[in-house]
């Protein structure tokens, strides 16, 4: 597999046969990957493949998928077993994945996006607090401490990678950005904040692009099997980071993003604080320095060395959108 897959390691591990898909009932026509899994084109229908590795996760995801009122309707799922292997199947209405150039696409999933938050039952929150429940401060305090730890682990080379020296060279920016972070979010009193259970509901772990599906301008988020008890507008700030980090940070396309969820789900004024906040953290970055290091994704070192610039070479744009945010929605 090519090595533009970070994936590839997890991917290359599938059943892929004609027999053992054949056997849960489904003749594949054609086949490809996405992330963590792969889309089915088959003749009953897409479907979204994925190997897990905990049955008790799955049983979560079944009643979760049973019990919201935004995924009940538009997703159908089986699990199968290959040997020891398990494999959960969604029937997706569509093959097409979101187009980052298409804003009526990504309007419509920021709206998406605020109805799974505003509709999420008392029930979809108590499946999830069995799965996980967000605490962004032991976040970035993990993160902060994570980076120490390659530090040190760096210091001790006595032949350095390009990506090693890198990640040296840019390591007290990365520790500023986390302690900014930090400090603004404990200065909007965020243990306060997540004690308001108003402000709690089903969010979507994995938001990237690639994982969301387009289809008669309705869109459905492939990969939830990562969903979490957390604060919708962290979410919606971390969908807004995903998806501007292609586009330059475009305030424009920003903007029309926020206000598009902002129709569905109103967004309080502690919540723009909570989101302002958490715009500053260097995620992706940080994400990229511990796949790198804990040998997560397969990517060649070229690939990661490019990511680091990529994200270096953004600074400028991405500070320059977090201060149109702060004026626009922040500063009274």
């Amino acid at each position: 597999m090519d090595s533009k897959y970070g994936n590839r390691k997890f991917l290359c591990e599938y059943n892929l046969s004609t027999d053992f898909l054949e056997h849960v009932g489904l003749k594949p026509k054609d086949i490809f990957p996405i992330k963590k899994g792969y889309i089915l084109e088959c003749e009953n229908g897409v479907f979204y493949m994925k190997k897990i590795y905990s049955e008790d996760n799955i049983r979560i995801l079944k009643n979760l998928i049973e019990n919201s009122n935004e995924f009940s309707e538009d997703y159908n799922i089986f699990v199968a077993n290959d040997l020891e292997e398990l494999y959960y199947f969604l029937n997706m209405p569509s093959n097409t994945i979101c187009n980052l150039n298409n804003m009526n696409d990504l309007k419509n999933i920021a709206k998406k996006l605020a109805s799974i938050h505003k509709n999420c039952t008392e029930r979809e929150m108590s499946l999830l607090r069995e799965i996980k429940v967000e605490n962004i401060k032991e976040e970035f305090n993990m993160a902060f401490d994570n980076i120490l730890f390659y530090k040190k682990i760096v210091d001790g080379y006595i032949y350095k990678s390009k990506f090693d020296e890198l990640f040296i060279e840019n390591i007290e920016w990365i520790l500023k950005q986390i302690n900014i972070t930090t400090n603004e979010v404990m200065e909007f009193n965020y243990n306060d904040i997540c004690r308001e259970e108003r402000l709690k509901c089903l969010c979507l772990g994995n938001i990237e692009v690639s994982n969301i599906l387009i289809k008669d301008d309705k869109c459905y988020f492939v990969d939830i099997e990562d969903s979490y008890l957390g604060i919708g507008a962290i979410n919606l700030a971390k969908f807004l980071f995903e998806i501007l980090r292609y586009l330059n940070y475009d305030i424009e396309r920003g903007k029309e993003i926020i206000e598009s969820y902002n129709e569905v789900r109103p967004i309080s004024d502690i919540e723009f604080k909570i989101m302002y906040s958490y715009l500053n953290y260097p995620k992706n970055l940080i994400e990229l320095v511990c796949n790198y290091y804990n040998k997560n994704q397969m990517f060649d070192e070229s690939v990661f060395i490019n990511k680091f610039n990529k994200v270096l070479e953004s600074r400028d744009e991405k500070n320059t959108f977090i201060k149109w945010f702060y004026d626009e929605y922040v500063e009274i």
